[in-house]
C-alpha cells in the first residue's frame, strides 16, 4: 500500500502497479481523487514524497478506478503481483490501506499534526471472502469480503494468501454515505442484497483493474 495525498494531506490509499524506465503507475479509486483537488502527491513506503505527472480518469463502465503515474530518479519500489483469477468464497484475503484519522480522537500531542504517522499508520485487515457478485455493484464491485475495510484505506490492495493482488479497496462496512444502490446494468439494489452490502466490505476485481489498465 502507498499513501495517496492532496496538498500534503492524506486523502487515501493505492497500489504501485507497474514501471516504465523510471515512471511508475499507481492504481487508486476515483472517488479518492474525486473528494479533493490537486495537487496530488505519491508516498512511497521509504516515506518519499513525488508529484503526481499523470492522472487517468475513469473510462468504460465507469468503474471506481483511476490511474496516477510518478516519476523516481534514484530509487526503485516494488510492484504488485497480480492474481490470475479472482478469489473465490471462503478464501482467506488481505486488505490494507492508511485509515483517515478520527482528529476527534487523538492525543492531544497529535492534533497538531494529524497526518503523521501515529495517527494515519498502516491498518492491515484480514478475513474470507463472502460474496462474488455475478453483477457488479456501481462501480464494479463486486467481491465482498469480512474484512475490517475502513474510510482511507479505497484504493489499497485485496490480495491472496501469495500476496498477489486480487482487487482493490473501495467501499467499507456500515458507511455513512456512497451506499451503492444500483448494479452495473442498471438495476436497482433492494432488500437482502442491499443488507449485505451495508454489512461487508467490497473491493473491485483484477480482471477490471486489467481492463482499466
Amino acid at each position: 500500500s502507498i499513501k495517496v495525498l492532496a496538498r500534503g494531506m492524506t486523502i487515501g490509499s493505492g497500489v504501485l502497479l507497474d514501471r516504465q524506465d523510471r515512471v511508475y503507475t499507481v492504481i487508486t479509486n476515483a472517488h479518492v481523487i474525486q473528494s479533493s483537488a490537486a495537487p496530488f502527491q505519491i508516498q512511497t513506503p521509504d516515506g518519499q514524497i513525488y508529484a503526481v505527472v499523470l492522472i487517468a480518469p475513469p473510462t468504460g463502465h465507469n468503474r471506481d478506478l483511476s490511474i496516477l503515474r510518478f516519476q523516481s530518479v534514484d530509487r526503485n519500489y516494488n510492484t504488485a503481483k497480480l492474481a490470475a483469477d479472482r478469489p473465490k468464497i471462503g478464501d482467506r484475503v488481505w486488505s490494507s490501506g492508511f485509515p483517515l484519522a478520527d482528529v476527534a480522537s487523538l492525543p492531544e500531542n497529535l492534533l497538531q499534526n494529524p497526518d503523521s504517522e501515529a495517527a494515519t499508520g498502516l491498518s492491515i485487515a484480514d478475513g474470507q471472502v463472502t460474496h462474488i457478485l455475478p453483477t457488479a455493484l456501481t462501480g464494479g464491485y463486486n467481491i465482498g469480503s469480512d474484512n475490517a475495510v475502513k474510510k482511507g484505506m479505497g484504493g489499497g490492495p485485496l490480495v491472496d494468501r501469495q500476496g498477489n493482488l486480487v482487487g482493490i479497496n473501495g467501499v467499507h462496512a456500515d458507511p455513512l454515505w456512497e451506499i451503492a444502490e444500483t448494479l452495473e446494468n442498471g438495476a436497482t439494489v433492494g432488500g437482502e442484497l442491499q443488507e449485505q452490502i451495508d454489512n461487508f466490505s467490497w473491493a473491485i476485481p483484477i480482471e477490471f483493474v486489467k481492463e482499466y489498465v
